[in-house]
């Protein structure tokens, strides 16, 4: 077994969190006190709650000699590695001993110690996709526009290969490209701030592939929404992508309210409230208002309900009760429906009235 150097007072704490699972103090966990243990903290990591599954997923990312129990090693090693000494990911198991241990053991503390353990791999996809979008954000910035603007836009990111354009529809890539252009430094700070400040916490606690799924699908559902109901605005930016961490953090409050400890949690709920209020209100004004047809604020609820539906479906609940079940089906099919409906408008619907896109579509600049 692999080790790592921890000291007497944490080991301490471990210890306290294995006597919460060996019921017998025998040393050893087995399988019926595996299962005990699921029932009384009502713990479960399938969606029919099939406890019998639950044991099997646990033994399997644990028992790594294959006895059918759960030694103190392998207990040890499950607390202080990522992997199993085969490699096997025991996410499911470390979580499982960190709930017991923030809920359940005598010493409070031993969460302190296990947390540090508790989520992997580390954020890395908010933070390289942020690095990349304020990468591509500055190499658009530093090119100068047309003076008399007839061959390029300004921001000249909107005449870019990525940016979405309703007359460059069959260049698919376009519906989620788009994120990495940006019009200005206030878009891309909003955009970046959110990322780091909730799409962080999010990617630690549900992990960076989890995330990447639901940022690329609310990315995407912003272009094809404004493509159905805003059909003539050209788009730029990862608003619609945010407003999906948005919705995904509201999906994720939703579903681990009751286990979510941070006291600072309905500080959070108002605070991105009043950021989300003020920057959706900006953009409907400046949509309207200013008539700038380069925001869409389509794009930002696109991306919103893209982030609560699939969100609700996609990312972990610590605890699933019953009715979640069927909220976790009605976001996924209700995401799906939007998503195969948006695809079939784009297919048989023309956006071009006007027969502008030839001499506006700009597809093939770079």
């Amino acid at each position: 077994m692999r080790q790592k150097a921890i000291s007497k007072e944490e080991l301490a704490k471990m210890d306290a969190v294995f006597r919460k699972f060996d019921s017998d103090n025998d040393g050893k966990i087995t399988k019926a006190e595996l299962s005990q243990l699921l029932d009384a903290v009502g713990y479960t990591l399938t969606w029919d709650h099939n406890r019998e599954r639950d044991v099997e997923i646990l033994m399997r990312q644990a028992d790594v000699n294959n006895d059918q129990m759960i030694s103190w090693a392998e207990f040890k090693d499950g607390c202080l590695n990522d992997t199993n000494a085969w490699g096997l990911n025991n996410y499911d198991f470390r979580g499982l001993i960190s709930f017991v241990a923030q809920f359940h053991a005598t010493d409070p503390g031993a969460l302190e110690y296990l947390n540090k353990y508790k989520f992997w791999p580390p954020p890395i996809f908010m933070i390289v996709i942020s690095i990349v979008e304020l990468g591509v954000f500055l190499h658009y910035s530093e090119k100068e526009c047309d003076s008399q603007a007839t061959l390029t836009e300004c921001p000249q990111s909107f005449s870019s290969p990525i940016a979405y354009r309703f007359c460059c529809r069959d260049q698919a890539w376009r519906f989620f490209t788009y994120i990495f252009a940006h019009a200005g430094w206030s878009h891309i700070a909003f955009n970046v701030l959110i990322q780091l400040l909730f799409g962080v916490f999010l990617e630690i606690f549900h992990g960076p592939f989890r995330m990447a799924a639901v940022y690329i699908a609310c990315g995407i559902a912003g272009s094809l929404a404004s493509s159905v109901s805003d059909p003539n605005t050209n788009l730029v930016g990862a608003s619609g992508a945010v407003y999906g961490i948005i919705g995904a953090w509201i999906a994720h409050m939703v579903q681990n309210w009751d286990t979510a400890k941070s006291p600072n949690k309905e500080f959070a709920c108002i605070f991105l409230f009043v950021l989300t209020a003020l920057d959706f209100g900006n953009s409907v004004y400046n949509r309207y208002g200013k008539g700038e047809t380069g925001i869409s604020y389509a794009a930002h609820l696109g991306g919103f309900m893209m982030g609560v539906t699939f969100g609700v479906y996609m990312l972990r609940n610590k605890i699933v009760a019953w009715y979640e079940i069927y909220i976790k089906w009605f976001g996924a099919s209700t995401a799906l429906t939007a998503v195969v409906f948006s695809i079939f408008f784009n297919i048989f619907n023309d956006p071009d009235e006007s027969g502008s896109c030839d001499a506006l579509s700009k597809c093939n600049e770079s």
